[in-house]
């Protein structure tokens, strides 16, 4: 009886896997890539969510990035959560 439960609980988690994933975006980001980097303070509903200075990207630890301020050259660790990709015209 509880391999027949634990069977069928790992099916469902494999096809609630499946179904979330299905349409999951996987960026994946390159040494010297421009990104965009979330801002969380926000003080109101049309202030921008990503900061107008582009930051590079110069170490990968995928999910983590280590990226630094093209002005200042400060480092920071993100999340890819929050970069964005700069897309170059």
């Amino acid at each position: 009886f509880h391999q027949a439960s634990r069977e069928n609980i790992l099916l469902q988690q494999q096809a609630n896997q499946e179904y979330y994933n299905k349409n999951r975006l996987d960026p994946q980001l390159k040494l010297g890539d421009k990104v965009l980097r979330r801002i969380y303070i926000s003080k109101g509903k049309l202030d921008p969510k990503f900061s107008p200075i582009p930051n590079i990207v110069v170490e990968l630890h995928h999910p983590m990035y280590v990226v630094e301020d093209e002005y200042t050259g400060i480092r920071s660790q993100v999340h890819i959560s929050d970069l964005r990709p700069l897309i170059s015209t």
